[in-house]
């Protein structure tokens, strides 16, 4: 509820990270959280993102180049007083596709984290095209053990037309 009345008060991504982190200093219950926030404005042709602590976005543009969205990196909310979130922009062509995970789809016990991000990105290179049908094709082939004791959260997002410009998204 924090995140969507800032929002509504129309912050970018980094000036939403720095009040969700007084935010939740200020519930005083301790603890952190990871966010990955981005705006998408297909209109533009550009997201604009920033994070605190949460595994990188990747975007694949629709001739099927992968880039990984790691320019925006910040503390995760929650660990320090007055943290300073970057905000980066990206160009997105209509047909690219934007993957935002939480860290349980790609992080395993005793093994490093570039292998997970490597699965990743193999899912969504030889996924079929249908949003759904990839989502499944993601989880499938990038969660190493279903039963992980994690949350694993999978967002897609796919930019359809430079005349009609909207997403699609599937969670």
């Amino acid at each position: 509820s924090a995140l969507r009345a800032y929002a509504f008060d129309g912050h970018g991504p980094a000036a939403l990270l720095e009040r969700l982190n007084g935010f939740q200093l200020g519930l005083g219950r301790g603890g952190m959280a990871t966010v990955a926030l981005v705006s998408v404005d297909p209109a533009a042709g550009e997201a604009c993102y920033a994070t605190a602590g949460h595994p990188p976005a990747l975007l694949m543009g629709p001739d099927g180049d992968v880039t990984w969205l790691r320019d925006a990196n910040g503390v995760p909310l929650g660990v320090v007083d007055d943290p300073c979130y970057t905000e980066v922009s990206s160009a997105i062509e209509p047909g690219s596709t934007l993957v935002l995970y939480t860290d349980g789809l790609v992080e395993t016990r005793g093994e490093h984290l570039d292998e997970g991000f490597a699965r990743l990105e193999r899912a969504v290179l030889d996924g079929p095209a249908e949003l759904d049908a990839l989502c499944d094709a993601v989880l499938e082939h990038t969660l190493a053990d279903p039963d992980v004791d994690d949350d694993v959260t999978l967002v897609v997002l796919r930019t359809t037309s430079a005349r009609e410009p909207r997403v699609e998204l599937s969670i």
